[in-house]
C-alpha cells in the first residue's frame, strides 16, 4: 500500500477548524496555523518545522513522532497532546500552563523552565540546543 504525502508547505491556514481530522504525515513546514484548531487530530509524523502554532488548539492532539522543529508554540494549548518522539528542538513554547497532562515521554528535547512570569507552573523559555 502507498504511503500519502500530503503537502501544505508554507500555507495561510490561520484560524483553520482541523478537529478530528486525520493529518499523519503531513507536511506544514513553513505553514502558518496561528490559533488553528487541531483538537483531537492525527499528527502522527506530521513535519510541522518552521510553523507558527501560536495559539493553536492541540488539545488531546497525537502528535507522536512529529517535527516541531523551530516551530513557535507561544500559547498554544497542547492538554492531554500525545508528544511521544517529538523533535522540539529549537521550538518556542511559552505559557507552560497551557501544558498539563500532555505527555512527554520520549520528547528529542529539553524544555527551559525558568518561571519568569510568576506562573505556575512556569513558563517555558525558547527551547535551545542542548545537545
Amino acid at each position: 500500500m502507498r504511503q500519502r504525502c500530503v503537502f501544505f508547505e508554507n500555507i495561510d491556514a490561520s484560524s483553520t477548524d482541523f478537529y478530528g481530522s486525520n493529518l499523519s504525515g503531513v507536511n506544514f513546514s513553513g505553514a502558518n496555523l496561528h490559533g488553528a484548531t487541531m483538537a483531537y487530530t492525527s499528527l502522527v509524523s506530521a513535519n510541522m518545522a518552521n510553523t507558527d502554532m501560536s495559539g493553536a488548539n492541540l488539545t488531546n492532539a497525537d502528535m507522536t513522532n512529529a517535527n516541531i522543529f523551530c516551530a513557535d508554540l507561544t500559547d498554544a494549548v497542547l492538554c492531554n497532546a500525545k508528544l511521544t518522539g517529538v523533535n522540539l528542538k529549537d521550538a518556542k513554547a511559552v505559557s507552560g500552563n497551557r501544558l498539563p497532562e500532555a505527555g512527554l515521554s520520549d520528547v528529542q528535547h529539553r524544555l527551559d523552565t525558568q518561571d519568569n512570569t510568576n506562573e505556575t507552573p512556569p513558563s517555558l523559555l525558547p527551547i535551545s540546543d542542548w545537545l
